[in-house]
């Protein structure tokens, strides 16, 4: 799945051939995409300052949540919990699967991207500081993993632990080893 920026647009391309397909239009500058585990995709709506959902049964499009100040980064977890980094209200908010929402974590000034471990811990990607932070999932604390980045816009967790982080202005990939 793809955030179109340039074209207004959510896809998906196709494993087994590359097929790309429109599944969302007219959406102006979406930033990031999550899917969860039953094929629903979430869409980072800044320009609107909203949370979407596209629905893995039949297409529709509504909103989650609210209250959202420029939404940029946005990831799930395996129980459908939706994680949101709230740009301009310097927030990360939390959307149960009730749809109720609670702030995880302080200090932050531009929260930009988010993902999750296995274990339930959220890694943000702070571009207003530089920094990569950690929301610990045990008691919420926030640690700082990560700092000296020019611009980091993309921050992933793979299986082991490792978190990788894209560092816009530099033009790399980075790697903390956990």
């Amino acid at each position: 799945y793809v955030a179109d920026y340039g074209n207004n647009a959510i896809k998906k391309i196709a494993a087994a051939d590359g097929a790309v397909t429109v599944l969302l239009s007219g959406i102006i500058r979406p930033r990031n995409v999550a899917v969860d585990g039953l094929g629903n995709v979430y869409v980072a709506d800044p320009e609107n300052s909203a949370v979407k959902k596209i629905a893995a049964s039949d297409g529709s499009v509504t909103s989650v949540g609210s209250g959202f100040n420029m939404p940029y980064g946005i990831t799930t977890d395996v129980s459908g919990n939706i994680f949101v980094a709230d740009w301009n209200y310097h927030k990360i908010k939390k959307i149960d699967t009730n749809g109720t929402i609670t702030e995880l974590g302080s200090g932050f000034v531009h929260p930009f991207n988010v993902d999750i471990d296995a274990l339930g811990n959220v890694y943000v990607a702070d571009n207003g500081d530089n920094t990569i932070k950690k929301i610990a999932a045990s008691d919420g604390s926030v640690s700082t993993l990560g700092s000296g980045f020019t611009t980091p816009l993309g921050v992933a967790v793979d299986g082991s632990g490792n978190v990788y982080v894209a560092d816009q202005s530099s033009s790399t990939i980075k790697k903390i080893v956990m």
